[in-house]
């Protein structure tokens, strides 16, 4: 007698180790064994039987592929909803945590804004305005600082051609500042 090989439900559903598929629809699979032997042990059914009626639906699901095909849907099924399920808890940690730092910034926002204000307040509380004398001087000092500048700057420029030019030329230099300056007292 020619000895068959024998079928395995685990190789039939799962491809490899990275299968996550195949290894969940095989978990349904162990699951169905399992439920088929404790509904038969409710029933009374003798050990024997029930190993004999496990064993039959073991070489049911290894000759179906539409059986196979079943636990792997559901594996698939499974680990979508598994996967929303995270997508959906990831998403709206993420936007707890998002509303959660928004609301802080406002909220930072809102007492850097007050300190800001209530700053400004205190400056407008605490500015002292200058007299009426200290800004008439002020006025009349930005005025004449113009005039001053230009009368050092003559004075300067003046000191310097007068000490280099000849005897003759001080004295008309002499002759035409001083009549100049008759000329404007007198308002002519």
């Amino acid at each position: 007698m020619k000895s068959a090989k024998k079928n395995w439900v685990f190789e039939c559903l799962v491809e490899g180790d990275n299968d996550l598929v195949g290894l969940v629809a095989y978990a349904f699979y162990k699951k169905s064994k399992h439920d088929l032997a404790t509904q038969l042990r409710k029933n009374n059914t003798p050990e024997e039987e029930i190993q004999e009626q496990v064993q039959s639906h073991h070489d049911s699901v290894v000759r179906s592929q539409q059986i196979l095909d079943g636990f792997r849907n559901q594996a698939k099924t499974l680990l979508t909803v598994v996967h929303s399920n995270i997508a959906n808890d990831v998403t709206t940690r993420l936007e707890r945590e998002h509303a959660r730092k928004v609301d802080e910034l406002e909220k930072k926002k809102k007492k850097a804004f007050d300190d800001a204000v209530r700053q400004l307040k205190n400056s407008a509380k605490t500015y002292e305005q200058a007299s009426w004398w200290r800004r008439s001087a002020k006025w009349l000092w930005n005025g004449f600082s113009g005039v001053f500048a230009a009368v050092i700057t003559t004075v300067i420029v003046g000191g310097i051609l007068f000490s280099i030019a000849t005897e003759d030329e001080k004295k008309q230099m002499t002759e035409k500042t001083v009549k100049s300056v008759v000329e404007q007292l007198s308002g002519n």
